[in-house]
């Protein structure tokens, strides 16, 4: 069916075809390609419960247009499409994660916690990405920082208690091996109160940490190691995930650029 070809839009370029190359291939017409990319880019950007009356103020078409398209393309409506869109974005994202990260081990519901993570940082709600940890897991930070501002994102290595306003949205991502650092969980506890989302990794799930920030990114071991090889493990690995993490960053702004 027509529609097994369209959820292809939302698969990384390089994967199968990219958006441009399926809509040439397409019998649409020019409104029915503004709806797929309009849908396609709101999608990507966060919005994904967008109405089909917003959807129709942003695409020039009505609403009854819009659904007998997606009826055209064999959904049952506006809201089936939709949900098929979303769902195989959601997929996408997972499945990806799952075949790049065979090298790091990560707990299953900590795949979820990344990929909520992906939807935020390219949500455009978040101005700023603050990033903090010690010692090793500094680099992990400022890693990451770099990597983001390389994709346009505004991303410091500050505490946020220390710069932000208190009227502007962020996300605060801590990084800690042993999850009991003292200086990071106050950092946590002292932005709590503010308009931001926080995020976690660290290699122990039952730290402080991890009971203290709910969205906790796990990455753990097969095997017990030394203690003095633990840290190099969790940085090299903590590394690889932000990498990763930029990689399908950069490869939604592609689609929604």
């Amino acid at each position: 069916m027509i529609w097994l070809q369209i959820l292809k839009l939302f698969k990384p370029l390089g994967d199968d075809m990219n958006i441009n190359e399926i809509l040439k291939q397409s019998n649409f017409d020019n409104d029915e390609k503004n709806i797929i990319t309009v849908l396609g880019k709101q999608i990507e950007n966060g919005n994904t419960n967008i109405t089909v009356r917003e959807l129709s103020k942003l695409t020039y078409c009505s609403p009854s247009k819009i659904v007998r398209f997606a009826k055209k393309i064999g959904f049952y409506g506006y809201s089936d499409m939709l949900f098929s869109f979303r769902k195989q974005r959601d997929e996408i994202v997972e499945l990806k994660f799952k075949d790049s990260l065979e090298t790091v081990v990560i707990l299953e519901n900590s795949l979820k916690v990344i990929d909520q993570l992906i939807q935020d940082i390219t949500s455009k709600n978040y101005k700023t990405i603050y990033l903090q940890g010690l010692c090793f897991s500094n680099y992990v930070c400022e890693y990451f920082r770099d990597k983001l501002i390389g994709l346009g994102i505004f991303a410091a290595c500050l505490n946020p208690s220390d710069v932000h306003r208190s009227d502007e949205n962020y996300i605060l991502l801590v990084v800690s091996n042993s999850g009991e650092t003292e200086d990071i969980i106050k950092i946590v506890k002292s932005c709590k109160n503010d308009n931001c989302l926080i995020y976690a990794i660290t290699s122990q799930e039952k730290s402080k940490l991890s009971k203290l920030v709910q969205n906790s990114i796990v990455i753990t071991q097969k095997n017990e190691l030394k203690i003095n090889q633990q840290g190099s493990y969790f940085t090299g690995n903590a590394i690889v995930l932000t990498e990763k993490i930029t990689e399908i960053i950069s490869d939604f702004k592609k689609i929604g650029d």
